[in-house]
């Protein structure tokens, strides 16, 4: 989950002051026309600068508010995530912190949560909100993203297929720009369900350098499956640690634990050192 980027901090404080303006304009012009225009420019100048800081100070301090409150819900979102997993509580959290589901931006995260936690039905239905060709640039991206994402993951081939000839070109294009390891990821899943693990594990490698969490933890888990699959303990411990530091979500947790007991069993190993244990609690569930 994202956290509130300072450009977009930036653009509400600009947007803040040019309002603030505009409106105390619009007061001094009020004032001017039902006093009978009988104050001249310095009466009304005076009017005009003691208006224009109070209404920015009181758009700042709404900003303010409003980016506190998002902020704990966020808190109360990762927090949700990883104690209790993807249920009710997180969905009508993520709907708050999104500001309801009312942007096509706002829907497809939504849509990619749900497919990312395993709802993949729910994930479908949202998506069959927005029209396909009603979308542009990084939205129609995310969308067929999106959608093979929640086809690979839940097994339909089919939609799968049709979603991979329909939109792999633009898809491999946008894969290969810096901040869109999501793409990468879901390429990585996609030609591992075709047995392509050498294509697999180099989207999954280059996934597994993204700055979100969640994305290179779920790389990681995956990189971690193919090693156990062929029996490269070296490696496989390698990912597990790694995933372990930026777990996300009590799935990604049980995944884990999952993924270290079969490494021990085959092995016959006792312990598992260089695990953090910050995240103990996780793998107990």
């Amino acid at each position: 989950m994202k956290i509130i980027k300072c450009y977009k901090l930036s653009d509400a404080i600009w947007k803040c002051v040019v309002h603030g303006c505009f409106l105390a304009y619009i007061i001094m012009l009020v004032f001017w026309a039902v006093t009978g225009f009988k104050y001249g420019i310095e009466q009304c100048g005076k009017l005009l600068l003691i208006c224009m800081p109070a209404i920015i100070v009181l758009f700042l301090a709404i900003i303010c508010i409003i980016m506190a409150d998002k902020y704990i819900t966020l808190i109360r979102l990762r927090r949700c995530r990883l104690n209790t997993g993807a249920d009710r509580k997180y969905f009508r959290l993520l709907k708050k912190y999104l500001g309801g589901l009312h942007s096509v931006t706002g829907v497809l995260y939504y849509a990619y949560c749900l497919a990312e936690s395993g709802k993949y039905r729910e994930c479908l239905n949202s998506l069959k909100k927005l029209k396909y060709n009603t979308l542009f640039g990084a939205d129609r991206i995310n969308y067929s993203n999106t959608v093979l994402y929640c086809a690979v993951l839940s097994g339909n081939q089919k939609l799968a297929e049709e979603t991979y000839m329909r939109c792999s070109g633009f898809l491999y294009n946008g894969a290969t720009y810096k901040g869109n390891e999501h793409l990468r990821l879901t390429l990585g899943l996609y030609a591992l369900s075709h047995g392509d693990v050498y294509m697999a594990e180099n989207y999954l490698k280059s996934a597994a350098g993204s700055k979100k969490k969640d994305i290179r933890c779920k790389a990681l888990l995956t990189l971690s499956q193919i090693y156990i699959d062929e029996e490269n303990f070296g490696k496989c411990r390698s990912c597990i640690i790694g995933a372990s530091k930026c777990l996300m979500s009590l799935e990604q947790c049980v995944e884990i634990r999952r993924q270290m007991l079969a490494v021990q069993n085959f092995y016959g190993i006792n312990n598992f050192s260089g695990v953090d244990n910050r995240k103990e609690n996780c793998y107990d569930t």
